[in-house]
């Protein structure tokens, strides 16, 4: 069984580990919000809600390679969801990952739409990375909710 909860800062460091393992590099803050999918004590997947320059950002989407394909990463979307609320969020994730996203009401929008500082992040990944990434935003206009039937053989236990 896997369960979904928000972490908190005092396990930020295994948080950190399960990130360097799964090649995700970028350090974490104290006022970041981590949620984490754990199959008893092992971390199988985790992500970042980031404020950063007074957005929120939805950072580190990281599933762990056995855990892949098994709907991890829609039972940690789902708690994003109801963590975000009716607030507005943006993501730069890969493109073959928008509909993904769009499952909690992700809309991919122009980099000129959106944070400047976000649009030359997106473009970085772009050039220097050579990423094929997109800018999405989560408005609390356009929110949708996640389908509950994933068809996914694990479950969420919430706290």
């Amino acid at each position: 069984m896997v369960s979904i909860r928000t972490v908190a800062p005092e396990e930020y460091g295994r948080v950190e580990a399960f990130y360097r393992r799964n090649d995700y590099s970028q350090p974490i803050d104290h006022s970041d919000v981590l949620i984490v999918a754990e199959a008893g004590s092992q971390i199988c997947g985790a992500i970042r809600l980031v404020h950063e320059q007074g957005a929120t950002i939805l950072r580190g989407m990281r599933v762990a390679e056995a855990w892949r394909g098994k709907g991890v990463g829609r039972l940690i979307l789902e708690r994003v969801d109801s963590t975000l609320g009716n607030r507005q969020c943006f993501c730069i994730p890969y493109r073959h990952l928008g509909a993904f996203y769009a499952a909690i009401g992700f809309v991919e929008i122009e980099p000129t739409a959106a944070p400047e500082f976000l649009a030359s992040r997106c473009a970085r990944y772009r050039e220097r990375l050579d990423l094929d990434v997109i800018i999405m935003v989560r408005a609390p206009d356009d929110r949708h909710p996640v389908s509950s039937a994933s068809g996914a053989s694990t479950r969420t236990q919430e706290e």
